[in-house]
């Protein structure tokens, strides 16, 4: 008989961490699930680690190293849940997560659908909970998920929606919102105003790292080219919730955003860099007390 959930985590040389998000899985108040976590050709302690689970509801694989969009597409492939959910390796999910999910499907009778909890993003001692779509404020959920963090643990999908939309392996981030909005356009949305999993942000993060790579540049185009083609596949059914030129806007934020990662570790010419092209994006339409903040942030760093 096939779980109600599936969980997948994809992992890559986080061996400690990834005992912590295993353990939140256990650890779940509702026991009707399967975890799947696919090892993305980590060098480190990962695979022994592994080898050591002995849970019979646990089952691992290995990859050579394709990224985390590769990664999860494999744990759908092998996923025998109703539902499926998602889980990074450095985050958690609290023991009611899978609980609440169970109630409102249940409650739903079962929905080809998309359902959604909130979570806390925890940085050292400061802990921030995530904003709800808010109906009163937007009638469909798209420009929430265009303005906000996605938080790829906090959502439940039905099988049925990722046997036909997967992870597009093209994109090194931007891959959740991008995925989560193509489906929004055909499915239904289910929000549960309940903060149930864990963001967890720390230093070896791949959000930060990525601007002391060799390859930053490249990394942040590629997020860019993600942003672009998602309006693309869209096209005039995603401008039915979003203005014309909401495209611009989020490339230029997207560049700004960029702009002040890159100068939170000290790397002045590449944040001067994405500066510019923040405004010439932007052409002078938004942004613009945004860019006064970040230009006098960036003449008074170090």
């Amino acid at each position: 008989m096939s779980p109600l959930f599936s969980i997948i985590i994809p992992t890559y040389n986080r061996a400690k961490l990834l005992e912590v998000a295993i353990k939140s899985v256990i650890e779940q108040t509702c026991d009707d699930w399967e975890l799947i976590i696919v090892d993305d050709g980590s060098t480190d302690e990962t695979k022994a680690f592994l080898d050591s689970i002995k849970e019979e509801k646990i089952y691992t694989y290995f990859q050579l190293k394709k990224e985390r969009s590769a990664a999860r597409n494999f744990g759908i492939e092998k996923a025998k849940g109703i539902y499926i959910c998602f889980l990074d390796d450095d985050d958690y999910f609290l023991p009611n997560h899978l609980a609440a999910f169970e109630k409102l499907i249940t409650k739903e009778n079962f929905p080809i659908g998309i359902f959604r909890t909130g979570m806390i993003t925890k940085d050292g001692k400061q802990e921030t909970p995530s904003p709800f779509f808010d109906s009163n404020i937007s009638s469909h959920p798209i420009p929430f998920f265009l303005k906000n963090m996605v938080g790829i643990h906090t959502l439940c999908y039905h099988r049925e929606i990722l046997d036909s939309h997967r992870y597009d392996e093209r994109w090194l981030h931007f891959q959740d919102t991008h995925l989560l909005v193509l489906c929004l356009l055909k499915f239904p949305f289910f929000q549960i105003n309940q903060l149930t999993a864990i963001y967890v942000r720390h230093e070896g993060m791949g959000s930060l790292s990525i601007f002391k790579s060799e390859n930053a540049k490249a990394r942040t185009e590629n997020n860019i080219a993600a942003i672009r083609d998602l309006f693309e596949q869209g096209g005039e059914e995603l401008l039915k919730y979003v203005p014309s030129n909401f495209l611009s806007f989020m490339v230029a934020s997207k560049y700004l955003h960029h702009a002040y990662g890159a100068l939170q570790v000290n790397e002045k010419k590449l944040a001067k860099d994405y500066f510019i092209q923040s405004l010439k994006e932007s052409k002078g339409r938004f942004l613009g007390f945004n860019y006064l903040k970040f230009s006098l942030r960036f003449l008074f760093s170090k």
